[in-house]
Parts: structure tokens; C-alpha cells; sequence
């Protein structure tokens, strides 16, 4: 079996991400979450505290009633008080981790990765990743961040350490603040600390997550025959693209070629021609924009060419390309105007000159 030495190509990729294989550490979800409990505990340190007080008072003044009454509303107001928690912290729990998650990988819902994989039951596999570069990673990782948290919180503590003597000399009411004071600092130091692990791990799980996805020189090809078709096919149709592209574009012809001329009024130009029996349609002969549509309007009134000023028809036939028919939603439009040049010139036969004339706009169907 050929060795996999080269890189996965972007269609490899999009398809292990489709299936749910995707670089990720567990350690900055997890981050994310914890610190966002923490900071809404410390934020509601002062309600919880209250609730506390409450709940240690509530048997004092049930002293004189049964046991079980006293026992069932304590675990009552115990239990709502937790349920408080939970329904705050669980929703901001579980939104911090996604959002660790999808910061790693961006949003993604993949149902093939819910599916089990029999690979994972085969303790052959199991065995052979337990001795893995990866695995090795892992452990050595999780052995750096248990010294550094324990080195920190060493630490921290000495620094600190004065004021948690003072702790038993101070009031109830403060020596709560305190203490939460305490705790958050600490707590907090820890886990941004722990950020930069968690940032060296997402590097290494991306490394080996593209270590995984390598590909052999005769995958990339045969996924490239798959997805693009035959080299030599795409090879000639390419060849057959450079000699469209480097052929002269079609030029726009000279406007005495055109039946009548569209304009806007001096913003688009679009010369039309039709010949019966050799085009089913009108085509476009000339057309500009400003001072080329200028130009061409100066030469139909030179060579006598009927000019019809129809904002709507004009810039929309501005949008087809030189020696094409007209678009279909203009045909109405374009019929009615050549009925009207028709009548108008068989009337005006004797004149020479032809004047420029206004066609009140014919609304488009909507």
C-alpha cells in the first residue's frame, strides 16, 4: 500500500467534515462554560447569599411545628432555590459550549457522525491509538496543565494567604464578599491561564486531524477524474476555451445597418435590424452607453435612421450581447415600435429627413 505523504485536498476535507471529523479540543468548550458558570455565580453571589440566609432561618422559625412539616417545607424551599440555579446556569452552560465548539470549526450538525461506528468497538484499533502520537500528546498535555494549575494555585495562594487569615475576624455580610472576592480572583487567573494549553492543543489536534486526512498521490488523481472528468476531456475543452477567448469579440456594426435606434434618451443606444426570412427575431447591430450612445445617435440622424426614445425597452436591450436576438419580454415592445416605424414611413415616404420621436413608454407586464 503506497504511503499517504500528500496533503488533503479541500473536497477530502468537506467530506470528513460532512461526517463529523473535524479539529477540535474538548479543553476550550469546556473553558468557555466554566468560566461562564463562574461569572454568573459571582455575578448572583448577593441573591444567593440571600437565599441561603433564608433557607439556614427557615427551621428556626418552624421550631414549633411537626418534624415532617419543618423537614418538607426546608427540602421545598431547598429545592426550588436549586432549580433557580439550574435554570439559570444550564441554558448559559450549554450555549458556552456550543459556541467553544463551533469557534473551533464554525456551525456544524452532521447526523452521520451520530451513527455508531463498529472501528471503535475493534480493541485492535483502540489499542493501536492508545500508543499513538496523538494519544501520547494528549497525556503529556494533560500532565503540563494539572503542574500548572497546581504551580499557579501554589502560588496565588501565598499571595493571598494574609487575607484569608483575616477571614474569621470579619462579619457575616463580608466575610461572604470576601470570600467571593477571593475565590473569583483566583479563579478567575487560573482559567484564563489555562486558555493557552487549550490553544496549543487545538493547534496540535488541527495538525494531527490533517495528518489523518493525507492522501496518496493516486487518491488526489482519482478524485480529481472523479469530480472534474477525464484529464484529456478537460485538457480539450480548455484548449477549446483559450481559442473562444482569444478570438476577436464581435464588433458593433454600423448603425446604418440598423432598423431604428432605441435611446434613453442619451444614456443607452441600442440599434435594432430585422430581416424577414433570414432572422426570426430582431438583432442587436450597435449599442453604447453615454457618449458612445451619444455618437450613435448622431450617426442614425446622419443616416437617417429612425431614433425611438424608450427608457424601460432601451436599457433592457442594453443588456444583450452584440448579434443577438432580443429578449423575450421585450418582444410586445419591440413589435409595436416596428409596426409604428412601418406606418410612419410609408406616410412620410417623401420625406428625407426623419424626426426624433417620442414613444410614450409601454408598461412592462408584471
Amino acid at each position: 500500500m503506497a504511503e499517504k505523504t500528500e496533503k488533503p485536498t479541500p473536497k477530502k476535507i468537506k467530506d470528513a467534515r460532512k461526517k463529523g471529523q473535524v479539529a477540535q479540543t474538548p479543553d476550550i468548550p469546556k473553558l468557555i462554560a466554566c468560566y461562564t458558570i463562574f461569572e454568573v455565580l459571582v455575578a448572583a453571589s448577593q441573591f444567593v447569599m440571600e437565599k441561603m440566609k433564608s433557607l439556614v432561618y427557615l427551621p428556626i422559625s418552624l421550631v414549633n411545628v411537626s418534624f415532617k412539616h419543618a423537614f418538607n417545607s426546608v427540602m421545598d424551599e431547598a429545592i426550588r432555590m436549586l432549580l433557580i440555579i439550574i435554570l439559570i446556569v444550564a441554558p448559559l452552560c450549554l450555549i458556552a459550549h456550543l459556541f467553544g465548539r463551533w469557534a473551533q470549526f464554525g456551525m456544524l450538525f452532521s447526523p452521520e457522525a451520530l451513527k455508531p461506528d463498529i472501528n471503535k468497538l475493534n480493541p485492535f484499533t483502540q489499542l493501536k491509538q492508545l500508543f499513538s502520537g496523538q494519544k501520547l500528546t494528549e497525556i503529556l498535555n494533560n500532565v503540563f496543565k494539572s503542574s500548572l494549575v497546581f504551580g499557579l494555585f501554589y502560588f496565588l495562594l501565598n499571595q493571598i494567604i494574609g487575607d484569608i487569615m483575616k477571614l474569621p475576624y470579619l462579619t457575616l455580610n463580608n466575610l461572604w464578599v470576601t470570600t467571593v472576592d477571593l475565590f473569583a480572583f483566583v479563579a478567575r487567573v487560573c482559567l484564563l491561564t489555562l486558555l493557552f494549553p487549550a490553544i496549543v492543543d487545538f493547534a496540535l489536534k488541527k495538525f494531527f486531524h490533517l495528518k489523518q486526512l493525507k492522501m496518496e498521490k493516486q487518491e488526489i488523481k482519482q478524485e480529481y477524474k472523479d469530480s472534474e472528468g477525464d484529464p484529456m476531456l478537460k485538457s480539450q475543452r480548455k484548449q477549446l476555451g483559450l481559442e473562444l477567448a482569444e478570438s476577436p469579440p464581435k464588433q458593433a456594426t454600423n448603425v446604418g445597418e440598423a432598423d431604428m435606434l432605441v435611446v434613453n434618451p442619451s444614456h443607452f443606444a441600442v440599434g435594432l435590424s430585422y430581416k424577414t426570412g433570414e432572422t426570426p427575431l430582431p438583432v442587436i447591430v450597435a449599442k453604447g452607453r453615454d457618449s458612445d450612445a451619444l455618437e450613435l445617435i448622431s450617426q442614425a440622424h446622419t443616416m437617417q435612421v429612425p431614433v425611438i426614445r424608450f427608457v424601460w425597452l432601451a436599457r433592457t436591450l442594453y443588456r444583450v450581447e452584440l448579434g443577438d436576438y432580443i429578449l423575450r419580454e421585450t418582444l410586445e415592445a419591440v413589435a409595436s415600435i416596428y409596426i409604428m416605424v412601418q406606418n410612419m414611413s410609408e406616410e412620410h415616404e417623401e420625406h428625407e429627413e426623419h424626426e426624433e420621436m417620442d414613444l410614450l413608454p409601454i408598461e412592462k407586464n408584471k
